[in-house]
C-alpha cells in the first residue's frame, strides 16, 4: 500500500520523537531486504508487536534519519512473497494496510506495522523449526528464545481460553438471572432501538448449538493463521527457499 504522494509531514510529525526500542526497529535496507528483518518480525509478533522502518538509519545520538530504499514497490512485493513462504516464516500476522510505502523528499521508506500474533499462532518463528527460530523482543534487541521458553509458548498456544470451553449438559437455566437482567438493561441503555430489544426473553429450555457445530465453528475461526492475510493481487509467490537479495 502506498502512502500519500509526499509523506514529509508524517516524518516530521511522527519520527523525530522515535527511538529504537521495544516496539521500533530501523533498518537501512540498502540493496534489498536484510536477513535480520525476519528475526525482528518474529520477535515483535511474539512480544507486543512493533514497527519496522526500512530505509531508515540511526545517528550516534540514537535519532533517526532517512536513507531511503531502492525500488520500494519491488521491495514491498518481495517482503509479501517471503512472508507467505512457509519455509521463511511460520505465520502471516499482517493485513494489507500494515505495509505502507512512505514517499518523502529524502527517499522512500517502507513502514511495516507488526501486531502481536494471536495466541494460537505463537510462537512465530523463522525457518521450519520453532526451537531454533523463535525470537522475542527485549529493549532494542531481538533475542533467540531458549527451548524452555519455546515449549512454554507452545503449551500456552494449545490451552483453550475459559470463555471458549464447552460446558456439557447445561442449559440457559444455569445462567444467573440477575446478571442476565443487568446485561439487558445496560444493552438497552447503550443501544436504544436495537432490534434485539424487541425480542422476548427466551425460556430456560433455549436451544443450544450441537457440540460438533461449535467445534466446527472454532476450527474455522482458528484454522490457519497464514490465511488471515493475503498479499495484494499483484504479489506473486516466490519459489520456496528463495533468499532475499543483499
Amino acid at each position: 500500500m502506498d502512502g500519500s504522494e509526499h509523506d514529509d509531514a508524517w516524518w516530521s510529525r511522527e519520527v523525530p520523537r522515535m527511538r529504537e526500542g521495544n516496539r521500533l526497529e530501523a533498518k537501512r535496507a540498502k540493496g534489498g531486504l536484510p536477513h535480520s528483518l525476519w528475526e525482528t518480525y518474529s520477535s515483535f509478533a511474539n512480544t507486543e508487536g512493533g514497527l519496522i522502518l526500512l530505509g531508515v538509519s540511526e545517528h550516534e545520538d540514537h535519532s533517526l534519519y532517512i536513507t531511503g530504499v531502492d525500488d520500494a514497490r519491488n521491495m514491498a512485493q518481495d517482503f509479501w512473497n517471503m512472508a507467505h513462504d512457509p519455509s521463511k516464516v511460520s505465520a502471516v500476522v499482517l493485513s494489507d494496510n500494515d505495509v505502507v510505502i512512505r514517499h518523502t523528499s529524502q527517499g522512500d521508506v517502507i513502514s511495516i506495522d507488526i501486531p502481536r500474533a494471536a495466541r494460537d499462532c505463537i510462537p512465530v518463528y523463522v525457518g521450519q523449526n520453532p526451537m531454533t527460530g523463535s525470537y522475542r523482543r527485549n529493549g532494542d534487541g531481538d533475542y533467540l528464545c531458549d527451548e524452555e521458553t519455546v515449549r512454554a509458548m507452545l503449551r500456552d498456544s494449545d490451552l483453550l481460553p475459559l470463555d471458549r470451553t464447552i460446558v456439557e449438559g447445561m442449559g440457559a437455566d444455569a445462567l444467573n438471572a440477575d446478571s442476565v437482567a443487568s446485561y439487558r438493561r445496560q444493552f438497552k441503555n447503550r443501544r436504544p432501538g436495537h432490534p434485539c430489544q424487541q425480542q422476548v426473553q427466551r425460556p430456560a429450555s433455549v436451544q443450544r448449538p450441537d457440540r460438533q457445530q461449535v467445534k466446527d465453528a472454532e476450527h474455522r475461526v482458528g484454522a490457519g493463521c497464514r490465511r488471515t492475510a493475503q498479499p495484494p493481487q499483484n504479489h506473486r509467490r516466490q519459489q520456496i527457499g528463495q533468499r532475499p537479495r543483499q
